[in-house]
């Protein structure tokens, strides 16, 4: 009888080292998919931390940029002259466009017209290759054109 009760302990024991050698295979899967993922979510931490970062960024320019197309505007709008003029030379404008993380292009040899309105209220893309890219709130007339040339640069333009 202690024969059979040491056989059936010892059968228990080689079972138990079994099933625990198979939790511990389990085990180290585990820890393996909770490294991925730990990984994988520190990445997408960052990357959201980038774009974050590059929102800010593109913020920043756009309310830098608002602020030059403010004056720009009060400049034009400031005028003596009430009656719209055609396009005219006014100065040279640099404004950087992000296109790439790393990037810009130039706008150069501004222009502006004098005009009534001072609110500019919509932003027009035409397929024609040139881009209306102010139009005056009052009677919806196109204030400045901007057209992509040939060798990529942006220009400011007198007709649409």
């Amino acid at each position: 009888m202690k024969d059979e009760q040491l056989m059936q302990l010892q059968k228990r024991i080689y079972d138990m080292e079994g099933i625990g050698k198979d939790m511990e295979k389990e085990m180290h899967g585990l820890r393996d998919e909770l490294n991925r993922r730990c990984l994988r979510a520190e990445l997408a931490e960052q990357e959201a931390e980038d774009f974050r970062r590059r929102v800010r960024d593109l913020e920043h320019q756009l309310i830098e940029k608002s602020k030059m197309m403010q004056e720009l505007m009060l400049d034009s709008s400031a005028s003596t002259s009430s009656v719209r003029h055609p396009f005219t030379r006014f100065m040279t404008l640099t404004i950087l466009l992000p296109t790439r993380a790393d990037s810009v292009t130039m706008l150069q040899n501004g222009k502006s017209i004098r005009a009534h309105a001072t609110e500019v209220n919509s932003v027009c893309f035409s397929g024609s290759g040139k881009v209306a890219a102010f139009t005056a709130s009052s009677d919806g007339t196109p204030l400045i054109f901007v057209r992509v040339s040939e060798d990529g640069e942006l220009v400011l333009s007198e007709k649409n």
